[in-house]
């Protein structure tokens, strides 16, 4: 065998094991395009299967609205001579004029008021997920999901004294009791079959009504589906 045959010789295998691979993949995303239906004939509700499995809608709202938010409530600062000043400055908050270093060690100033952390908005389970529907030209289903509103000992100390010091939780949380979980309700939009199948519709607006900051890492995953 010349140098040029040995060189040339693992082609085949490489292309081989190429092709094994695009058409993994290619199957692997027929199953969660065609999947639901298939398995809605199986079991004789074809005109009423998901558009998506329950799993993929999971993934795809973790993701797009960044499951686990981290949730932080604000403390304004209080009046002078205020029950409430009395009671921050007994806890080492504020020193009568600014924010004390027990504060800065849990929380940051945002403008002159406190923000501290308040526990997490955890996703729980998706509920249900609709047929697909043609809205004259778009293709949506809703899901019904549900998250939970989570505390940590720093959230649930300082949620003890919410009245003492004047805690204000933010807005559209939705719940005023840690553990409580709540019921939500997103709208998917199918989209080119090579990308992300399914999107969340106007995600930047679900994405800004959604309390708490978004954590990151998961926005690649939506691809593999």
């Amino acid at each position: 065998m010349t140098r040029a045959d040995a060189w040339m010789n693992p082609w085949p295998k490489r292309l081989f094991k190429w092709g094994l691979l695009v058409l993994t993949l290619l199957a692997w995303k027929l199953v969660w395009i065609y999947g639901p239906g298939v398995a809605g004939s199986a079991s004789g509700k074809s005109n009423a299967a998901p558009a998506i499995f329950k799993v993929h809608a999971k993934i795809l709202l973790k993701s797009g609205l960044g499951y686990p938010r981290q949730v932080e409530a604000s403390i304004p600062p209080p009046e002078a001579g205020s029950n409430t000043s009395a009671q921050l400055q007994l806890m080492k908050f504020w020193d009568g004029k600014n924010w004390g270093p027990e504060a800065l060690r849990i929380g940051h100033v945002e403008g002159r008021s406190l923000k501290v952390p308040a526990g997490q908005l955890v996703f729980v389970d998706v509920l249900e997920v609709t047929p697909a529907r043609d809205y004259n030209g778009p293709v949506l289903c809703q899901v019904d999901y549900r998250v939970r509103w989570d505390f940590n000992e720093t959230a649930r100390d300082l949620f003890a004294k919410r009245q003492l010091i004047n805690l204000r939780l933010p807005k559209g949380l939705g719940s005023s009791s840690p553990g409580q979980e709540l019921s939500k309700q997103v709208t998917l939009e199918r989209v080119a079959w090579w990308g992300p199948q399914w999107i969340l519709q106007d995600a930047a607006q679900w994405q800004a009504a959604e309390p708490g900051r978004p954590s990151e890492g998961l926005a690649w995953l939506p691809w593999l589906f």
